[in-house]
């Protein structure tokens, strides 16, 4: 209510009935701004509501699943989002950083694969099966996928890649020196 009152004129502050009808208006303001904010909320996919995800997921086509979680229904809900137009490395890569709870970087080395590195800590996604599936639907069919998980000490001398998908090595190789 403090918020109109303070902006009347003096003589109009004290008036008892002015004062009633200004809570009364202040009341349907705040209810107005509430579903405004709500509103402004539901536009941005990382707020939006349960009920306004399920709506973004029939417009992309999505049927979701009840065991995955509202923050991977939102990532692919993104990637679907990212991957209209032509698929290029850079719409692959914005399709993989969909999923914030990990960190990748893809390449498509000698052309001959795309190479996907989950980068440790937090490299690989809770939700891998669901940006698999998204970046398999938007590259290109016969461009096969390689991967490999990286893990970096930040005060380590080396940084130890494995390979887990398509083979059992491991690679020990010197870390790249800061800068290059």
């Amino acid at each position: 209510m403090d918020k109109i009152i303070n902006n009347l004129p003096n003589a109009y502050k004290k008036d008892l009935w002015v004062q009633m009808l200004m809570k009364t208006a202040q009341i349907q303001l705040d209810e107005l701004e509430q579903n405004a904010i709500q509103l402004g909320n539901e536009l941005l996919l990382n707020l939006t509501s349960e009920k306004q995800l399920q709506v973004e997921e029939k417009l992309c086509g999505i049927t979701s699943s009840l065991s995955q979680n509202i923050d991977d229904r939102k990532a692919v809900v993104s990637s679907k989002w990212k991957s209209k137009g032509l698929t290029t490395l850079q719409v692959l890569q914005a399709i993989a950083d969909s999923w914030q709870d990990g960190h990748t970087e893809l390449s498509y080395p000698e052309a001959q694969s795309i190479h996907i590195k989950f980068i440790e800590p937090n490299g690989v996604t809770k939700d891998l099966q669901g940006m698999y599936k998204a970046l398999r639907e938007n590259a290109p069919a016969h461009i096969p996928f390689t991967s490999e998980r990286v893990y970096q000490h930040p005060k380590a001398k080396i940084c130890i890649a494995a390979v887990p998908t398509f083979s059992a090595r491991i690679l020990i190789k010197p870390k790249p020196k800061e800068g290059t």
